[in-house]
Parts: structure tokens; C-alpha cells; sequence
């Protein structure tokens, strides 16, 4: 199952626990209505992310910000259409009833919470570089998804045999050089050596240099593909 798939799955199951949550809080009297507008938000945030699952966390939180307010503020409005809508139980738990300023303010203590979760979560999982094999990797080259191919081994090595279309990096100048070489911080990297020692170090030095989509794919003595130079 591919990465973007299971963390898919991981905001599903999330959205279930979140509306169970806010399903509970409201059978129960001394919990605050704000507490369920603040697991609505959540519910937003994460829905989002199953959608924009490539996209910057940040841009998840500031889409679902801005939807949450969208449905608060259009609870002014009271055409026929809506006011029925609001009616039904879908309705009602999607939309709302009644405009509330203490509804944005927990729209946005909701998605703020959620937003950090999720970064802290997904932090300690990233300590390394996901691995993948050569034909996985080979798979993405050639479906033409936008992707860069570091080559982490010497300038000397490189030379005498790389895969077509690498960008030779050592891993010794990793820290140094690759916002160089990458400045964009979410482009799909595919990281590579001689054995897969290195690339597994560039991988996490990557990663810690703020990195967001880092696939390791080892080294060459596995690689059964073509090279050049």
C-alpha cells in the first residue's frame, strides 16, 4: 500500500473518532458547545488533508479555516433552500444554526490543535527517508511525475556510471548545498548510492532540513536498470 494511501486511511479513521467525539459531547450537558465546533473544525482540517494529501500541511489549515468561516458567516443568510436545509440533521450538523463569534474562535483553537497533532506526528515518523525499491522507483521515473534523482555518492563515482537523468550531490555536501539544488521543499526527491548507507544518511539529513517527500530507494548494486556516463 503506497504512503499517500495509508495516511489517507489514517484521517479516515480519524474522522470517525472525531465525529463519535462530537456526537458524545452533545448527549452530554456539561460539556460546552464550543467543544464540538472545535472537533467540527477538526473534522474540516482533515478532510482536506485526505484531498490536498500532497499539499503543505499550512495549506490544509488555511483551506479549512476559511471554510469553517465561509459556513459560519452564511448562517446570516436565510434564503428558503438553506433554512430547510439547516432543518434536517445533516443539515444542522454540517451548517449549523445561528451565527456566533465564539463559534470562530473555536473553529480556530480546533484547526490550530489539529494542525500541530498531525505535524508532531508525522515529525517523529519522519526520522528517515521512506524506503522504496528500485522498481518502485523506477515506476516514478518513468510515469513522468515530477521528481528530482539525487546521486549522493562522489563526483567520481558518479562518473563512471550513474542513473540517466541524476543530480550528483555527496552526501558530505547535503546540508550545505541541496537548497541549491532543491529549493523547492515539497518536490518528490529519489535518493541513491552505491550501497544504500548513504543515501539512508542524506535521506534523514534531508528530512531535517525540512524536506517533506523523501524516497529512498538504496544503491546501485541493486539497481538492474541501465545507466549512462
Amino acid at each position: 500500500m503506497k504512503k499517500e494511501t495509508k495516511t489517507r486511511l489514517w484521517y479516515i479513521i480519524g474522522i470517525v473518532i472525531l465525529i463519535g467525539l462530537g456526537l458524545l459531547s452533545r448527549k452530554l450537558s456539561f460539556i460546552p458547545d464550543t467543544f464540538s465546533d472545535a472537533l467540527w473544525a477538526m473534522v474540516v482540517y482533515c478532510c482536506f488533508r485526505i484531498l490536498l494529501i500532497r499539499k503543505r500541511r499550512a495549506v490544509s489549515a488555511a483551506v479549512a479555516l476559511l471554510t469553517a468561516f465561509a459556513v459560519e458567516f452564511s448562517q446570516l443568510l436565510s434564503p428558503g433552500w438553506l433554512v430547510r436545509l439547516r432543518s434536517t440533521f445533516m443539515g444542522h450538523m454540517l451548517l449549523g444554526q445561528g451565527f456566533s463569534w465564539t463559534d470562530l474562535a473555536a473553529y480556530t483553537v480546533g484547526i490550530l490543535c489539529i494542525f500541530f497533532i498531525t505535524a508532531i506526528i508525522s515529525g517523529r515518523r519522519k526520522s528517515s527517508a521512506e524506503k522504496i525499491t528500485p522498481q518502485q522507483a523506477k515506476e516514478i521515473m518513468d510515469s513522468g511525475e515530477d521528481c528530482i534523482i539525487l546521486d549522493v555518492r562522489e563526483a567520481s563515482e558518479y562518473g563512471k556510471g550513474h542513473i540517466r537523468g541524476a543530480v550528483q550531490l555527496s552526501v558530505t555536501r547535503v546540508k550545505k548545498n541541496a537548497g541549491e539544488i532543491i529549493p523547492d521543499k515539497d518536490r518528490l526527491i529519489l535518493v541513491y548510492c552505491r550501497s544504500g548507507v548513504r543515501s539512508a544518511a542524506a535521506g534523514k539529513q534531508l528530512l531535517e532540513l525540512g524536506y517533506r517527500n523523501v524516497k529512498d530507494f538504496g544503491g546501485l548494486r541493486n539497481w538492474p536498470y541501465e545507466l549512462e556516463g
